[in-house]
């Protein structure tokens, strides 16, 4: 069988990229995988890994941030692409270093613009406010972008905010490192495959096989009171633990909501259960992924 042909967000050092890295290293589910160089695609933008990545097996994209919050667009893709499934998250430490051109002096000189994704400008507010704060902030498709820009233009004036691997991978100095506003800073990334894919198939059993958590999708029925409470009592009643509920629109029509719920995985008996009911007073309903999580 051909090696797995991997998408994720890019170009090299961001921390999609380390996300990547870390599931070849040490998850379960990449032991004996073949991922060459020329099997690993870098997408810009999440629209475009989620638009144009047919050609890949497994993706791998941002789901939750632990200070901005859930990443929207990727549950959205999920609501809408039912073909993909998760198969493991990932939770990644995500720490920022603030970085210039390796001849830029904060103390004589003046800097005009920093420059990053919008997660980590908004993982930082702090530090920027309390130390630039008449710097403009320039929003970029990613951290490593962002970088690289900064280091093609060193008499601008500009910093960038990413990974440190970011510095050494475009020359750049580090003025300080571990600038999010919240120490416990994370990112929750999930790896993604298509079940009818022959690539996946051995994967999918074996994150079913060793699942800790599950994410499922449903929609209630419209104007009928407590329809909410009920669905959810689905899993309380059971003791089982839901991790996070999520809302999202429908897009069918204003006032139309799906629901996005990650509950920790019980004995398999119990969720057939669960989800016999859950389904009895719900509209629609979709188990998105069984799967394990690995911290990083």
């Amino acid at each position: 069988m051909t090696p797995l042909r991997v998408g994720y967000l890019g170009p090299a050092g961001t921390f999609s990229e380390e996300a990547f890295l870390g599931f070849l290293a040490q998850s379960p589910l990449a032991h004996g995988l073949s991922i060459p160089e020329d099997h690993r695609q870098t997408y810009p933008q999440l629209s475009a890994l989620f638009i144009n990545a047919q050609g890949c097996d497994v993706l791998i994209a941002p789901l939750e941030n632990s200070t901005e919050g859930p990443i929207t667009e990727t549950i959205d893709y999920l609501i809408g692409h039912p073909e993909y499934v998760i198969i493991q998250d990932l939770l990644l430490p995500v720490r920022l270093a603030f970085m210039v051109t390796p001849d830029f002096d904060p103390s004589t000189q003046t800097l005009k613009s920093i420059l990053s994704h919008r997660q980590p400008l908004s993982q930082a507010q702090a530090y920027i406010f309390n130390h630039y704060p008449d710097a403009e902030l320039s929003v970029w498709d990613s951290t490593a972008s962002a970088a690289a820009y900064v280091a093609q233009h060193p008499q601008q004036g500009f910093a960038a905010i990413g990974s440190q691997n970011l510095a050494a991978l475009y020359g750049l100095k580090i003025l300080e490192t571990n600038i999010q506003d919240q120490t416990t800073n994370s990112t929750r990334f999930v790896v993604l495959c298509t079940p009818e894919n022959p690539h996946c198939a051995a994967l999918l059993t074996q994150s079913r096989a060793n699942a800790t958590k599950i994410s499922i999708v449903f929609t209630t029925p419209k104007d009928v009171p407590g329809s909410l409470v009920k669905a959810l009592d689905v899993f309380a009643k059971r003791q089982i633990n839901m991790c996070s509920v999520v809302s999202r629109p429908a897009k069918t029509g204003m006032g139309d909501y799906m629901f996005w719920v990650d509950i920790n995985a019980p004995a398999p008996s119990d969720f057939e259960a669960a989800l016999a009911e859950l389904k009895a007073v719900t509209s629609a309903v979709k188990v998105v992924g069984c799967y394990g999580s690995l911290a990083l």
